[in-house]
């Protein structure tokens, strides 16, 4: 487990107004606890993603990403419109 954890970042507030601006936000967080973390009711696990709302638009932020022996792309979030 302390292996997988060493592999384990957060993204920092750059890389998370970053992935906003890619899905069309016209806002900045200035601070990750502008973001929502959700728990899980069955365990203490959280999900891994943030979510932060601005009008009828809910923006879901991967929160952290690991380190790989070979590149990958994976998605740094999702756009929900009411």
């Amino acid at each position: 487990m302390k292996s997988y954890q060493k592999t384990l970042h957060l993204m920092t507030v750059a890389q998370v107004n970053a992935a906003l601006h890619k899905l069309g936000a016209d806002f900045k967080i200035k601070h990750l606890s502008d973001l929502v973390f959700l728990e899980t009711k069955t365990g203490k696990n959280t999900i891994d993603q943030g979510f932060v709302a601005k009008g009828n638009h809910l923006y879901a932020i991967t929160a952290h990403y690991r380190d790989l022996q070979e590149p990958t792309n994976f998605d740094r979030g999702q756009l929900f419109v009411s």
